[in-house]
């Protein structure tokens, strides 16, 4: 297995920093991981924003050897490990329901045998997930704080341990990355926090030649799973509907009206984060049993 520590992280899918290292398809890779803070709660006294802080830190980037544009990253999640103890935040202006603090907060959380204590006799099971993974887009740098075709803060409830994460590969390598893992996250992400933490994910690298995808798609227990990002949630709704239609085009031979009337009786449309942020916006997903056989 090979460890990559997380002082190796980045702040930004950017096609011109180099990697960290250059892995080849079958390969079983033990990622550290940074909070969505950078490390700078610690405390429910600590302030956000410090110097050092940057949004959501990924593990990398990583190179695929063999990997061009056209083809797509194909990442088995095996395990994924959260750390002992995080915190969950609440903004004035942050995340669908807002006005609620007149400043911003931190909870500190902690994880014992497997369980989220959340505060005295409130304690529920862990459901470890990654908030942020992607590739480089062959385009402008993208924060890690935004989601788009490319991957990114996609905040999606089915990354998680049991998953294969597909990514378009744009650029030479696919430079890909990780971080912002939750021990557990609500879909929605109301407050505009999960609870954060450090976390050690463990995967297996895979390359698809010419599987070209214009999002990331996933697939987990009998699942394939459309994603999309966008400012409008109905557009974003209609982006990831648009990726599984096509899905069903390639499998099943079904026409744009069967598709979306087996859509419409089988398949679930689900937030996975929704922000007033103007540039932040909603992420999406559309899930549907897989009907056919690969």
């Amino acid at each position: 297995m090979i460890r990559i520590g997380r002082d190796k992280t980045f702040g930004a899918f950017d096609r011109t920093l180099p990697p960290v290292l250059t892995v080849a398809p079958g390969d079983v890779l033990c990622l550290e991981t940074e909070d969505s803070h950078d490390g700078t709660i610690k405390t429910e006294a600590d302030r956000f924003y410090t110097e050092k802080f940057r949004p959501n830190p990924a593990t990398g980037p990583i190179a695929v050897r063999g990997a061009e544009p056209g083809d797509a990253l194909a990442l088995d999640i095996i395990d994924i490990r959260p750390g002992p103890q995080g915190y969950t935040t609440i903004r004035p202006s942050w995340g669908l329901i807002t006005g609620v603090v007149k400043q911003s907060e931190a909870k500190i959380l902690r994880v014992e045998k497997g369980d989220v204590v959340f505060g005295p006799g409130i304690r529920f099971p862990i459901r470890p997930m990654i908030g942020t993974i992607g590739t480089a887009p062959a385009g402008a740098p993208v924060s890690n704080m935004y989601a788009g075709p490319h991957g990114g803060n996609m905040d999606n409830n089915e990354i998680a341990p049991g998953a294969t994460v597909f990514l378009p590969v744009s650029v030479s390598g696919g430079l890909f990355g990780l971080g912002d893992v939750h021990a557990s996250m609500g879909d929605g992400e109301l407050s505009g926090g999960g609870f954060d933490l450090p976390a050690e994910v463990t995967l297996r690298v895979g390359l698809r030649k010419g599987l070209r995808l214009a999002w990331p798609r996933i697939e987990r227990a009998g699942h394939i799973v459309t994603t999309s990002a966008h400012v409008d949630c109905v557009e974003a709704i209609r982006i990831a509907v648009d990726e599984m239609v096509g899905i069903l085009g390639e499998r099943l031979g079904l026409g744009r009206a069967d598709a979306l009337m087996l859509l419409s009786v089988r398949g679930d449309v689900q937030v996975c984060t929704c922000h007033n942020h103007p540039e932040a916006g909603f992420t999406m997903r559309v899930s549907l049993p897989k009907l056919w056989s690969d």
